[in-house]
């Protein structure tokens, strides 16, 4: 019963906004000619709207065959769009008096006296503030759309195919695809095509990038430049293992879009032989991003530059909390997600710069076996949660772990001080006051300690450089394994289930949610 109430509350939500929206873009077409900014304004609105519907569309169609968690919260959003463009319709007839008639350039100048063309360019005003508002919503809901990756139903795909045929929707595509190769994994089947490349697929001159394990080399045949992301899996796990592992993942990659995820789109998968030729390591070639104009640095050495402007520092923390998400919802842990693994291409302007989530170092799908070794590598076990530190961690890797990982790179953003200093050996920063910790014999307790630093971090430093909302969510990423009330994952309901929504939908909302909603 609960159920049909759940799909019966999405499907009314979804008719009202859809209704709704009918209105409203019928109401500004009749501006479409009235000069350049408002045509390319409304154009942008009608572009997004046409997505939306699509998206709302399949979801109807895919009814009870998404979770009852995750339907709730499409109900969810769709009800707050509602809003948004009911309030957007009314502002738009309070500037022109509710009249339908086509308005072009020639007659406002003619026809309009000077109140009314004050009221058109309050019109124009408020298109621009819409369409911000609007992009606003997608960065919120297009994540959840996302989520369906996870569910195993292969009438999804079959009903995600019928929209994908009908419209042009590049989500659905790259949904598609991701979920077709989940599927030919778990069949062990390996892909459609190998991902494997030969040696000389790149050239053998490789530019390290500065604190990072990555590498810029070049495509043999274009000169084009690629990003190469070398595995570092202990010895002891069988390497037949690694390489599904790697080979899953490398195919699920190929189905990125950067800009979308955070995640770069590989293009091959090379295998790397040690001094005996024996199997050792592999490594991802990653494309460059499209419209990247300058070269690519790691966010340690960013860090380690100096300051940047406060704009940039949300754009990358947005990017790298989007980035754990589609992590998750390719259904693998990253494991290993710190500054020395986030690649950042540091624009002219903020709005330009973009971060991608790299470092595959030891990344496996979620929920396989784990062979739970660790190492005793202080400035990398920093990073971790202290139930997975050490040489025998005490848990298996789940996404939680992963949001950890991703607190404290939202500290170190929000502070903009390396809480690592780099050498041989490597030192805590200048705000990391943890020496007495390091010399603990009780590791255990040393990382539960550190943690603790942490979290006195945040509460002291960062509501007067980042703000409360910003603050809150380090502190909601640095407590989602505690055991009280702090943990806004603390619920077990929103840790477990089947196929790995829920955990997703709540990181969305107590996270990814609030992170989005920060504007400079």
């Amino acid at each position: 019963m609960e159920v049909a109430a759940s799909a019966a509350a999405f499907l009314q939500a979804a008719e009202t906004c859809i209704r709704v929206a009918h209105t409203f873009i019928k109401k500004i077409q009749a501006y479409r000619h009235a000069d350049d900014r408002i045509t390319e304004l409304i154009i942008r609105i009608e572009g997004i709207w046409i997505k939306t519907e699509t998206q709302v569309m399949a979801l109807k169609t895919l009814g009870d065959r998404s979770s009852e968690r995750l339907r709730r919260f499409h109900e969810q959003c769709l009800r707050r769009l509602s809003v948004k463009i009911f309030a957007a319709t009314a502002e738009v007839e309070a500037y022109t008096d509710g009249k339908m008639e086509d308005v072009s350039l020639t007659n406002l100048s003619l026809n309009l006296g000077p109140i009314n063309k004050i009221r058109y360019s309050l019109f124009e005003s408020h298109l621009r503030k819409t369409t911000e508002s609007l992009q606003a919503w997608h960065a919120v809901f297009d994540p959840s759309w996302f989520l369906l990756i996870l569910r195993n139903d292969t009438a999804i795909d079959t009903i995600l195919g019928h929209f994908m045929g009908s419209s042009d929707h590049q989500d659905l595509g790259v949904i598609l695809d991701i979920r077709k190769n989940i599927q030919q994994s778990q069949r062990e089947l390996g892909g459609t095509s190998s991902i494997l490349r030969h040696q000389h697929f790149i050239t053998s001159i490789h530019d390290e990038i500065p604190y990072s394990s990555l590498a810029v080399s070049t495509l043999r045949d274009t000169g084009s430049q690629v990003i190469l992301d070398t595995t570092n899996y202990p010895e002891e796990i069988d390497r037949a293992r690694i390489f599904k592992y790697v080979r899953d993942l490398a195919n699920i990659l190929s189905c990125s879009d950067p800009k979308t995820l955070g995640l770069l789109k590989c293009i091959g998968l090379l295998k790397k032989f040690n001094a005996t030729h024996d199997l050792w390591q592999f490594q991802f070639i990653f494309a460059l991003p499209p419209g990247t104009g300058t070269q690519p640095t790691s966010l340690r050495a960013l860090i380690l530059q100096g300051q940047v402007s406060l704009d940039v520092k949300v754009v990358i923390a947005k990017a790298i909390t989007r980035a754990i998400l589609a992590v998750h919802s390719a259904n693998f842990v990253h494991k290993n997600v710190r500054p020395d693994t986030i690649l950042v291409f540091n624009e002219p302007t903020p709005q330009s710069t973009a971060a991608f989530l790299v470092g595959f170092e030891r990344s496996r799908p979620e929920g396989a076996n784990t062979t739970l070794i660790g190492d005793m590598v202080w400035e990398r076990n920093l990073y971790r949660h202290p139930s997975r530190q050490g040489i025998r961690p005490e848990e298996m890797y789940v996404m939680q772990h992963d949001v950890y990982s991703l607190g404290v790179c939202l500290l170190e953003i929000g502070i903009w001080q390396s809480l690592i200093v780099p050498g041989a050996p490597a030192r805590p920063g200048q705000l990391l006051h943890i020496d007495e910790q390091l010399r603990m014999k009780n590791q255990l307790r040393a990382a539960k300690e550190i943690k603790g630093v942490l979290v006195a971090m945040a509460q002291s430093l960062l509501p007067a450089l980042m703000g409360i909302s910003y603050t809150d969510i380090v502190l909601s990423c640095l407590t989602c394994l505690d055991s009280d009330a702090t943990n806004l994952f603390a619920s077990e309901k929103d840790l477990y289930d089947e196929d790995g929504i829920l955990v997703g939908v709540a990181f969305i909302e107590k996270i990814l949610t609030k992170i989005e909603a920060i504007s400079i």
